[in-house]
């Protein structure tokens, strides 16, 4: 199993179980001097040095602390940091939650085995050499060609702490393995298990073959050998002993406040390192006193060193006052292009090629994309089709100077090639339809790098030549932008805004939004757009559904969201640094919630869809209430759109829907 798929199992036990889960024992810091010694010639220390303390990390860090994986050191110290989630304000109690199998379910099919260790003896921490022979055990060239036979499972004090270790065949069945007697105690299925001076048990599971086929390993230990323990171990985890410790770096801190996480617990299961554990969150001050061990069937939770931690009530939507917008850019693709210069012009991509009204939407006129696919299919792609199968684009963007240029992105697929991935490129006609051309790709990049067009005084094109990940910004970002209509192109770079602060979306990639979310990139420019950066958070907003960067009067920034832990973020400085906002909750014992629609009307008031429910929040108001009129008992599917005073959106016959926003009222 990888150490991937290892950790998300853990987390997801953790959190289903949280709830059976108590303390199993709490300490201070780790100051104590043992006052008793197993024998006249043992001495018990205190644990290894901890490592030097490093900063946050602030760029995307899961909200937390309820849903948060603590990392853990060979020495079982801890470390992270988390980002303080929308909750209620008020005490609670964190925890270490680690989920542990019990094993054994289902008896191991491999072969037993003799095994010899080397050195036989030693301190705590010491490296040994695990060898011995297996009986049709793999020749070198076989485990070459089979990677499940190049790893194993060595456990300490068997049943208990477990290790992920490499295997190396020297000839048939001939093996040997390297692996660390831990240096402080583990984590066992019963509870922490005290390290002592002594012969310590040390075992092999998933050696080699099964003698017949059973789905993953059972567990049941092939062959054990002995090591002994000769010198100093920590006075840990020992009867009236400390056995765990955790500090959280402030201990009060309002929603979007990092907070740094460290501490020490016993060893867990190690893949290279340890996996670590996760922070539990309960509402409510818990006893720092050590507690029973809960389980439950067929695995164990336990919830270490419970700590207090307080969330404090952070600024609200009422603090905010009235919102004027100055200026509104929405993420990704909206449901209809817009025409900044006359708001009766739009256009959106259909099954059957463009639709396209000059009138507001009442008349409607299409724009066929047979010959766009050709080009498309020339350059080694085909488009992903719509409802309907047939093929089309996924955007267009329409140049207010030139009007029968129109500028479209297309999802396409690599011939012969199945899907995932899905890559972006894009395509230019400058005689509404009746020839298209591919947008020029920049020197060393390839046409799948196109990060979709924006409208910023000129048509711009966005390229990477790297994909960013969800905390990384792109690597190699190039503008190009085109003042004619798409006939030439120069280099350029995103612009900023008519109005102040200089906060701008730059690009979308990797925007396969049946799935998952695609980010689009914030940034943000100090100097009028000389110079650009990317602020550590926020790093984007999601390009499938209705997230948008709004200006105020007030020269803030709010980034809106529906999806994301805040729903409002906000910047006083231009961009570089922001703060969470809390929204009213919609249930007296919730503070989040999620909406499939969240946009600012034009009055400031916050318009969204919970569920199928169309719900307001007046300007500097304290409460949800639920929209009335025509909007109410509206189809509405997908995302909506502001275009001047009415809401659009495309419905799910793919015929373009509004109502009057003068009408959306409680």
């Amino acid at each position: 199993m990888s150490r991937r798929v290892r950790r998300a199992v853990l987390g997801l036990a953790a959190a289903i179980l949280t709830g059976v889960a108590v303390a199993a024992a709490t300490v201070a810091p780790p100051t104590h001097k043992a006052a008793d010694h197993p024998s006249p010639a043992m001495a018990l220390t205190d644990l290894p040095a901890a490592p030097a303390s490093v900063d946050c990390p602030a760029d995307q860090l899961l909200e937390g602390p309820d849903r948060f994986h603590v990392s853990q050191d060979v020495n079982g110290y801890l470390s992270g940091c988390f980002r303080v989630q929308a909750m209620q304000p008020g005490g609670y109690t964190a925890g270490l939650a680690s989920w542990l199998s019990k094993g054994g379910a289902a008896p191991s099919q491999n072969r037993a085995v003799d095994l010899n260790v080397s050195p036989a003896s030693g301190e705590a921490g010491t490296v040994i050499t695990i060898t011995g022979y297996l009986q049709g055990g793999p020749s070198t060239e076989t485990a070459a060609n089979n990677e499940s036979l190049n790893h194993a499972m060595v456990c300490v004090g068997c049943p208990g702490l477990v290790e992920f270790v490499d295997v190396t065949w020297s000839s048939a069945g001939y093996f040997a393995i390297q692996a660390r007697i831990p240096a402080v105690p583990w984590l066992g299925t019963a509870g922490p298990v005290p390290l002592k001076p002594g012969p310590l048990q040390v075992g092999i599971q998933c050696l080699g073959p099964p003698e017949k086929y059973e789905s993953g390993c059972g567990g049941r230990v092939q062959g054990t050998a002995t090591f002994t323990v000769s010198g100093p171990t920590p006075a840990v985890c020992l009867s009236g002993k400390p056995c765990a410790w955790l500090r959280l770096s402030p201990a009060s801190a309002m929603p979007g406040a990092l907070v740094r996480v460290s501490g020490w617990a016993p060893l867990t299961e190690e893949i290279g390192t340890p996996v670590g554990y996760d922070l539990q969150l309960r509402q409510g001050l818990g006893n720092d006193g050590p507690s029973p061990l809960a389980k439950a069937p067929g695995a164990s939770v336990v919830l270490l060193a419970p700590t207090s931690f307080t969330a404090l009530a952070g600024p609200d939507w009422a603090s905010l006052g009235q919102i004027r917008s100055t200026n509104i850019q929405l993420s990704g693709d909206a449901p209809l292009a817009t025409d900044p210069s006359n708001s009766q012009h739009l256009a959106f991509c259909a099954a059957h090629g463009i639709r396209m009204t000059w009138n507001g939407g009442r008349t409607w006129s299409s724009i066929s994309l047979q010959s766009a696919v050709r080009v498309v299919n020339g350059m080694g792609f085909a488009p992903l089709p719509m409802d309907g199968g047939l093929p089309s684009c996924a955007s267009v963007t329409i140049d207010p100077h030139h009007p029968a240029s129109l500028f479209v992105r297309f999802a396409v697929a690599k011939i012969n090639e199945g899907i995932p991935p899905i890559y972006e490129i894009g395509l230019i006609s400058p005689d509404s339809g009746t020839t298209w051309r591919p947008v020029p790709i920049p020197s060393g990049l390839a046409a799948e790098r196109f990060g979709g067009y924006r409208y910023e005084n000129a048509v711009k094109a966005y390229f990477v030549a790297t994909v960013p990940g969800f905390t990384t910004p792109p690597g190699g970002l190039v503008v190009e932008q085109t003042t004619d209509g798409g006939r030439t192109w120069v280099l350029s770079s995103p612009s900023c805004p008519v109005t102040d602060p200089c906060v701008a979306l730059a690009g979308v990639w990797d925007n396969n939004c049946a799935k998952f979310g695609a980010p689009e990139l914030i940034e943000f420019s100090p100097d009028n757009g000389k110079t650009w950066s990317f602020p550590d958070w926020p790093r984007s907003l999601d390009a499938c559904d209705s997230d948008e960067l709004v200006a105020d009067t007030a020269h803030r920034v709010l980034a809106v969201s529906g999806r994301e832990e805040f729903h409002i973020r906000i910047s006083r400085d231009g961009g570089k640094n922001w703060s969470a906002v809390v929204l009213p909750s919609l249930a007296s014992d919730s503070t989040w919630q999620m909406f499939n629609d969240l946009q600012l009307l034009p009055d400031g008031s916050l318009l969204a869809l919970h569920d199928t429910t169309w719900m307001l929040l007046q300007p500097a108001g304290t409460s949800w209430c639920n929209v009335s009129g025509p909007l109410a008992s509206a189809n509405v599917w997908g995302r909506t759109q502001i275009i001047g005073d009415h809401l659009w959106w495309i419905s799910s016959d793919a015929t373009p829907r509004n109502v009057a926003i003068s009408a959306i009222h409680c």
